[in-house]
């Protein structure tokens, strides 16, 4: 959430919303991503996936490695070849059990995120006008 390593993607149907009339997208501090019903798909997923790959590779002399752990979702790619990322799979079905998440917490989180973010997006969209 605080973007540390990874900007935020937004996803939408709209590839250039109305409310981004006069806004540049790029300038965002999200990335901003759209297909047609607005949802993560194997494209998006990979792109990230390979963007936070290059990331962590040139983050520090190390080359930070991580492990992510996911869910069997569709969009999740699992045939991607990266080097500083260990993608785990949880096992089919187990998502309930395995993630307190999905216990409802992720509604209110969710909740909570968006708004955070609209805050943020729109501070950041009203300082570009006025400068």
């Amino acid at each position: 959430m605080l973007g540390d390593f990874k900007t935020p993607v937004v996803i939408g149907n709209a590839e250039k919303p109305k409310c981004f009339k006069n806004i540049d997208e790029r300038k965002l501090s999200v990335s901003w991503k759209s297909n047609k019903k607005g949802w993560m798909s194997t494209e998006i997923m990979s792109d990230w996936l390979v963007e936070l790959d290059n990331k962590m590779k040139n983050k520090t002399k190390e080359k930070r490695k991580i492990i992510l752990f996911m869910d069997n979702a569709t969009s999740h790619p699992d045939d991607l070849k990266l080097e500083n990322i260990n993608l785990v799979f949880l096992s089919p079905n187990t998502t309930s059990m395995l993630q307190p998440l999905d216990k409802g917490i992720t509604r209110s989180f969710k909740v909570g995120y968006r708004e955070l973010l609209l805050r943020h997006v729109l501070s950041q969209t009203s300082s570009c006008k006025t400068s």
